[in-house]
């Protein structure tokens, strides 16, 4: 039985303003602003940010999300490789500033997993504890990134 139901979700198609949802979403990137553009309405703020979020809980919602996203990028032309391609031609290209590569080696390391989310204390002044791994790549990068600096990563 379990599996039937499974299967349901799979298939159930949305409704209309379901659908409007997905659409303004996609495009906009903004859920708020697709819950107004769907024909949604809520009486205060926590009202629909509550409604946004069943809604975007939603398998069948998410998945239609998901399936909108994939066709638009897939009509630019964008894929993972190229995605990934570009932002490693900003890390590791000389002439961009230190900023930018570093964010770049950050969305390179994140998308590798290589990085784990650090939470810090505002009251708590001491530093995150690194693994002795992270310290030598921190090292690493910290050198490739010093001007004059003829070592590599």
């Amino acid at each position: 039985m379990p599996e039937t139901a499974q299967k349901q979700v799979l298939v159930q198609k949305t409704n209309n303003r379901e659908e409007r949802f997905c659409y303004a979403y996609v495009n906009s990137g903004n859920k708020y602003e697709a819950f107004d553009l769907a024909g949604y309405e809520a009486s205060t703020v926590n009202a629909k940010q509550a409604a946004v979020s069943r809604m975007l809980r939603k398998p069948h919602i998410k998945a239609r999300i998901k399936h909108l996203e994939r066709e638009y990028f897939m009509a630019l032309g964008v894929d993972e490789k190229r995605i990934i391609g570009n932002i490693a031609e900003i890390a590791f290209n000389d002439k961009n500033n230190k900023v930018d590569r570093m964010r770049a080696l950050e969305l390179l390391g994140r998308n590798r997993g290589m990085f784990k989310d650090v939470m810090i204390d505002a009251t708590d002044h001491k530093p995150p504890v690194l693994s002795p791994e992270e310290l030598v790549l921190a090292r690493k990068v910290a050198i490739k990134l010093t001007p004059g600096s003829k070592e590599a990563v």
